[in-house]
């Protein structure tokens, strides 16, 4: 009965996650609502087959199983759904960049790949790590105690590794060279080299202490003239190229978007918005709004005129790595067991523990299988924390400590039991469900999508979940979210990576871990 179910719920988790934007945590809201009918129904489908497992049981696998293949599926949506223009295309998601080469189907074959490991090995290694963390274990004490400096340690790892995606910056160096009168012109195009010879000739402006612009026909230059007499009128400089990326300036607004978002994530749980006293839908958590409008909703909004999908080559037969995979199952780990850290951030830290391939295209496919495996074994991981801990790290896990209640939550706590090893039969299951799906689905899209424009179907995916949201939370859902999606806006346009805005959730923990949040809540009033 159990395999049944999970079946179920894993092939309603993955058709769900062929809809962009609708998040596990979302289906598992929605099935949370619906808990008082699917267990009555699975309870009395039992009882007509002889079996005598509980209804609360059979929905605990339902959507245990339904988040697990929603793992796996979602990654196919974000691949062929809203591809945005060619010019942003540098701030595509790994994904999106095999698109656009034709190579999606490698991607799909990759994340899938990525998944099933991350399910396998992540069931495997639950069975030591339950008895490793049980209690009276000091692993788990050390674990919680090591929570804040992980949490610093992300945030400063996420900064300190932005590259940016600016356009590197060009500027000639002529304290070694020379500026002469105009009557000596150069009319070469520049070609901006490191360390290469410059010689250019123009009209001096914005003229400082040591430097000067020298507006030309091919745009305007910074010259570094150094203590040099500050030429004036129309010169010809002669000196070596500099060229240099912007990093400092990355990391600055990198940082800038870590603490904007964390200071909206902060406000957003701990204050009640405007609005909080008129329609309020079901009143559910306004995480929902706030993580649609900063993940969601940007990346749908900025595809809404995107160019036709060009078509997919067929998936290779190379067989994919196995290390990101591992690296990405340990990185599940600190996920799913550590508050805070998302499937994303994660990624972030094992990706400092896996080489870079010197082929781009490898690189990019192994980020994305690793990414998988993140996501997958993350479920696992939040599904063990519950189980050890009873804490939720997940919406999807919060969902389910709620449906089981005190009395199912104290049958998940024995192990060996029949209630955990179920469930990780349903993960079993749907790993098998999604890895198909993902394979299948993509394939789908990749015969249909080729050459449609998307923009139609992402502005249907915006009204649904805008839809959603009214009925989750009402009006003050639909001022998070407005607010939100105008802070997602603001990473592109900065050149700096999306990751940052998971500062949402960082911030307000790292307040609550080292003791200050009530100091912080007290300035919101």
């Amino acid at each position: 009965m159990v395999v049944g179910v999970s079946a179920a719920g894993g092939v309603l988790g993955a058709s769900c996650a062929l809809i962009p934007g609708f998040h596990a945590n979302t289906l598992a809201l929605v099935l949370l609502a619906l808990l008082g009918p699917l267990a009555s129904g699975l309870s009395y489908a039992a009882s007509l087959l002889g079996c005598h497992l509980s209804g609360t049981l059979l929905f605990a696998a339902f959507l245990v199983a339904a988040a697990t293949a929603h793992s796996f599926v979602d990654f196919v949506p974000s691949a062929f759904l809203g591809a945005p223009a060619e010019d942003t295309v540098l701030c595509l998601l790994p994904a999106h960049r095999l698109l656009k080469s034709g190579k999606g189907m490698e991607g799909i074959r990759y994340a899938a790949f990525g998944s099933l490991c991350g399910g396998l090995l992540g069931i495997l290694l639950s069975v030591p790590l339950q008895l490793l963390l049980r209690p009276p274990s000091p692993l788990i004490d050390l674990l919680d105690a090591s929570v804040p400096f992980l949490l610093v340690g992300v945030a400063a790892l996420l900064v300190l590794t932005e590259r940016g995606h600016e356009e590197p910056r060009a500027h000639i160096d002529v304290r070694d060279g020379q500026v002469l009168p105009a009557g000596e012109l150069c009319i070469c195009h520049p070609i901006p080299v490191d360390g290469g010879e410059a010689k250019l000739s123009g009209k001096v402006t914005r003229r400082g202490a040591r430097s000067f612009h020298l507006a030309t026909p091919f745009g305007d230059w910074k010259v570094v003239s150094g203590p040099l007499p500050r030429p004036k009128g129309f010169v010809t400089v002669q000196g070596v190229w500099v060229v240099r990326k912007g990093s400092a300036r990355s990391k600055l607004m990198a940082l800038a978007v870590l603490a904007l978002s964390g200071l909206l994530g902060f406000v957003v749980m701990n204050s009640y918005p405007p609005l909080a006293g008129t329609f309020q839908g079901w009143g559910q958590s306004l995480l929902f709004p706030l993580l649609s409008g900063l993940f969601a909703f940007p990346a749908l909004l900025s595809a809404a005129s995107s160019a036709p999908i060009p078509p997919q080559a067929a998936a290779g037969d190379q067989r994919p790595p196995f290390l990101p995979a591992l690296t990405g199952t340990f990185a599940g780990f600190l996920s799913g067991w550590m508050p805070g850290v998302t499937s994303t951030i994660g990624t972030v830290i094992g990706s400092c523990f896996v080489p870079r391939p010197k082929d781009e295209e490898q690189g990019t496919k192994e980020y994305i299988l690793m990414l998988s495996a993140v996501g997958t074994s993350s479920v696992v991981f939040s599904l063990l924390a519950l189980c050890i801990e009873g804490s939720g790290r997940s919406g999807a896990m919060l969902a389910l400590k709620s449906a089981v209640g005190q009395e199912g939550m104290g049958s998940l706590s024995s192990f060996p039991g029949a209630w955990s090893s179920s469930l990780l039969v349903a993960v079993l299951v749907a790993s098998a469900i999604g890895y198909h799906a993902t394979l299948w689905a993509g394939g789908l899209f990749s015969k249909k999508a080729a050459g449609r424009d998307m923009g139609r179907l992402n502005l249907i995916v915006i009204l649904v979940l805008t839809a959603l949201i009214l009925a989750f939370n009402g009006l003050p859902g639909l001022l998070v979210v407005g607010v939100a999606t105008l802070v997602g806006l603001l990473p592109p346009s900065l050149g700096v990576r999306r990751v940052h805005l998971t500062g949402c959730l960082l911030l307000p923990l790292l307040l609550f871990y080292i003791g200050i949040e009530s100091a912080a809540i007290g300035l919101l009033w």
